[in-house]
């Protein structure tokens, strides 16, 4: 909304209509309020809120991010005027207000949470029209009269990947549009038949299939007649279709599980044949030989946008997809049978030597095809140059027998995993600006392949700017050429590297690329995971990064910190004097830190078990916005003196289990706006000095049971503070309660949240806006 528009609908709104972001304005809710909706940093009391504001009709929760914690008391309410209640990815386990008070709700929303079952009398809330469970992953089950919901019009539940089975009579909703996921059952009331009078539309996966009976009883869910139909995910078992992540290395286990034959899976699919607008289908985990007759109908699949083929290992050969005029997004994974991608028919369009295939495609993946060889039949015979004019994104995961390339001049974007005979096929996609490359050897000789050898080049790669290699040796040899990657000086931004030893001076290698990492002047962040012979902080290699902003380091088990040899005295000024973020993260070996440049911003150390010291570290990190440290139960203490971080602002400690005190600097840190100190159970005493923290907005102290009181200083900032969370801590739980010493100066502050011990299962990052995760590289 334009900015002019929203303000003149909030001046006539009034306090009608109220979006409060910070806990301190909720004194500008008054009792007129009818419409709320809270910042997405605030962490929800929801019955004190309701109870406030008895007139409220909608209350919305603003969360963009996972398991943000919402407060239920052991104050009840009466919300009985609510018509919408949004409490979508809070960690919630059940519903938190009763019913018996929702009888006039239209929408409810608790989809990503951890909610198990909805209780049975929501098949009472006779008014609800829109109930979203999307991503409930423990939901398994629904109010088993549900049917009795006449007025509900839209019912998500997709990605509820432990419903297996649906109560009966979901074709008794008539009113139902919005149907996302049905799971076809064998008993009466469950068949697919249920689906054949309910107008349905958007998104609709069919799980079990295998349960439909035959072709007539297919023709009952009547999809051709669904015309509102925009994606139609088809499967024929209960192992769910979740893009992008079965498409992710790590979700091998996805398609592992054989899929069972079905003797009548041809015949059920041809009856499945849906009306002609879809933009999206999936057909995932089919049993059949064939693909259907209606597949083959370029008419009646011509608005398809998306299409998915998974795991229909017994189909040969593929519909002819490279005709759909508006197809721009095609993903294949383990697609065991099929050799080549278009067939014999497609070279009758070839015109001046070439034939375009896929006239609009532009993102298309093959992930475990392995007897796919060719990207058309004739590949290789045919006087002819397949090419595909508009593809940008390609990932090809391993297909082994793939070892050809169609003329892709648009592509800017190319993932390969596979082996090192299949490294020849980048040597001419010279327009990448992206390469994320993953080799493993095959040959058992002393040499690569000569497809390898001698067809692979950095050397005219302009255009990238983002290169990530894993393994991948038979590339060293290139990279150990300085002229060789000369080109890449100033067009690579990002780079990543993981299982890649051979990169460093420290590698058992006889000889590493230096050369390589001299020409990445350009460089702006860097990301490392498990190089086992990385043992010292790598300056040699890190001389030139002089553009350098951001380092992440992942599992480098052998590093211990910096190098006993000092960087030689010819080298004049700072190493990395602009890099603004460090992460290192599951460093087992981690000592130390290396001498940190002034320019650092923002430091995540997390699950370094063996770390010891902060303090070389630190000495020269005086811009420190950010601190992280968390899971490192060797650190006994932190720095004695921090007075020399003065720009730092927020910091998190978590899991010390060697800490017993913080250090006496901590109070001169006066820019300092956020403090959280998470689960350290030796923890006993806080430094005195704190009233030195004069920005101190927010404060989080939890599971530290040994902290039995504050310091005087810091009990001088309470009333000043906006957020304070005591949690898991018998001591402070008690002195913060009413009638406890500290409650006058707690009561004055907006948010407060005094709990006993963690009621959740996950241990997270409190949700001020400043904490987070490691940043991405």
């Amino acid at each position: 909304m334009h900015d002019l528009m929203h303000d003149l609908a909030q001046s006539i709104m009034g306090d009608e209509c109220l979006s409060i972001p910070d806990p301190a304005k909720w004194e500008d809710a008054s009792r007129r309020t009818r419409h709320l909706c809270t910042s997405e940093n605030v962490q929800l009391n929801i019955h004190r809120t309701l109870n406030n504001y008895p007139n409220i009709r909608t209350l919305l929760s603003s969360i963009k991010g996972y398991h943000t914690r919402i407060s239920v008391t052991e104050e009840s309410s009466k919300p009985r005027s609510l018509r919408a209640l949004d409490l979508h990815n809070t960690v919630i386990m059940q519903l938190p207000i009763s019913v018996g008070f929702l009888k006039h709700l239209r929408y409810l929303d608790l989809s990503g949470t951890f909610m198990k079952a909805l209780p049975d009398a929501t098949s009472t809330l006779l008014n609800l029209q829109t109930l979203k469970l999307s991503n409930c992953r423990n939901l398994h089950k629904l109010p088993e009269d549900i049917r009795n919901m006449s007025n509900l019009r839209h019912l998500y539940i997709d990605r509820c990947t432990n419903l297996k089975h649906l109560p009966a009579g979901i074709g008794q909703l008539s009113s139902l549009r919005t149907l996302t996921k049905y799971i076809v059952g064998n008993d009466a009331g469950r068949r697919i038949v249920e689906l054949n009078r309910l107008n349905l539309g958007g998104l609709l996966e069919l799980y079990n299939l295998r349960n439909v009976r035959d072709a007539a009883d297919a023709k009952e869910a009547n999809l051709s007649s669904k015309h509102n139909l925009c994606s139609l995910i088809l499967c024929w078992d209960m192992i769910e279709w979740h893009p992008p992540y079965c498409y992710a290395e790590s979700a091998h286990h996805c398609c592992e599980e054989d899929v069972l034959p079905t003797k009548n899976a041809e015949e059920v699919l041809e009856a499945l044949r849906p009306h002609g607008v879809l933009k999206l289908l999936t057909i995932w985990r089919y049993g059949g030989a064939s693909f259907p007759m209606w597949m083959m109908d370029s008419v009646l699949l011509q608005n398809l946008v998306e299409i998915h083929l998974g795991v229909c290992t017994g189909c040969q050969h593929l519909p002819p997809l490279w005709q759909l005029p508006f197809l721009k997004f095609l993903y294949m994974i383990k697609m065991d049978s099929v050799k080549y991608i278009c067939s014999s028919t497609i070279y009758g369009n070839a015109r001046h030597g070439k034939v375009q295939a896929f006239p609009s495609l532009k993102r298309l993946v093959l992930h475990t095809m392995q007897n796919l060889e060719k990207w058309s039949e004739y590949d290789g015979t045919a006087e002819v140059t397949l090419f595909f004019p508009h593809l940008a994104e390609l990932k090809i995961i391993d297909c082994p027998n793939l070892k050809t390339m169609p003329d892709l001049p648009s592509l800017k974007s190319l993932e390969m995993e596979g082996t090192n005979e299949q490294l020849g096929l980048v040597c001419s996609l010279t327009t990448l600006s992206s390469l994320i490359i993953g080799l493993h050897k095959t040959s058992t000789g002393p040499e690569s392949p000569p497809l390898a050898q001698k067809k692979m080049s950095f050397r005219y790669f302009r255009s990238l700017e983002n290169l990530a290699i894993t393994e991948s040796e038979d590339l060293a040899p290139l990279l150990e050429e300085e002229e060789e990657t000369r080109g890449l000086s100033t067009s690579v931004h990002h780079f990543h590297i993981s299982y890649c030893n051979w990169l460093f001076s420290s590698s058992q290698q006889s000889s590493s690329p230096l050369g390589f990492w001299k020409n990445l002047t350009s460089l702006l962040s860097l990301s490392m995971e498990f190089c086992d012979h990385l043992v010292y902080w790598p300056e040699e290699e890190f001389r030139s990064l002089n553009s350098l902003k951001k380092i992440g380091i992942y599992g480098c088990n052998k590093l211990v910190g910096p190098s006993p040899l000092p960087l030689s005295s010819s080298v004049d000024g700072e190493l990395l004097p602009n890099l603004e973020e460090l992460d290192i993260v599951h460093c087992d070996g981690l000592l130390e830190l290396p001498k940190l440049p002034t320019s650092l911003k923002s430091l995540y150390v997390g699950y370094c078990p063996k770390l010891n010291s902060l303090t070389e570290g630190l000495q020269h990190a005086t811009s420190l916005e950010r601190v992280v440290i968390l899971g490192c139960p060797s650190l006994t203490s932190l720095p004695a003196d921090l007075g020399h971080l003065t720009a730092l602002t927020s910091m998190y400690i978590s899991e010390l289990s060697g800490l017993k005190s913080l250090p006496q600097g901590l109070g001169q840190l006066a820019a300092l706006k956020s403090l959280c100190i998470d689960n350290c159970r030796n923890l006993s005493s806080l430094p005195e000095g704190m009233q030195g923290l004069t920005s101190l907005q927010r404060l989080s102290i939890r599971q530290c049971p040994r902290l039995s009181s504050l310091p005087g200083g810091l009990q001088q900032r309470l009333p000043g503070l906006q957020y304070l969370v005591i949690e898991g801590c018998s001591n402070l739980e008690r002195l913060c309660k009413r009638g406890g010493s500290y409650f006058h100066l707690v009561s004055r502050i907006p948010y407060t949240e005094i709990l006993p011990e963690r009621r959740t299962m996950s241990t997270f990052l409190p949700s001020f806006p400043c904490f987070g995760g490691p940043s991405e590289v």
